[in-house]
């Protein structure tokens, strides 16, 4: 008949397992630390890009007919 509970060779086991599963949380921290700041600006320069792009748009349609928006990257019809 097989022994029944945990043995102290499993505990060892879990033990370094946690351990190394509190290194992996640990290093994931310090990464979502540097990329934070990082996702930030490029969220600030997709807003900036869309903005230019957005008032470039005005500017074409209301010079340009129709037809020649695509020429300039505008497909949208009015």
């Amino acid at each position: 008949m097989g022994e029944r509970g945990v043995s102290n060779n499993e505990i060892n086991e879990m033990d370094k397992t946690v351990a190394m599963l509190s290194e992996a949380n640990a290093e994931v921290d310090r990464l979502r630390e540097e990329l934070t700041p990082k996702v930030k600006k490029m969220n600030d320069l997709m807003t900036l890009v869309k903005a230019s792009y957005a008032e470039s748009k005005k500017t074409l349609k209301g010079y340009y007919p129709q037809e020649r928006w695509p020429d300039y990257g505008i497909p949208d019809k009015r």
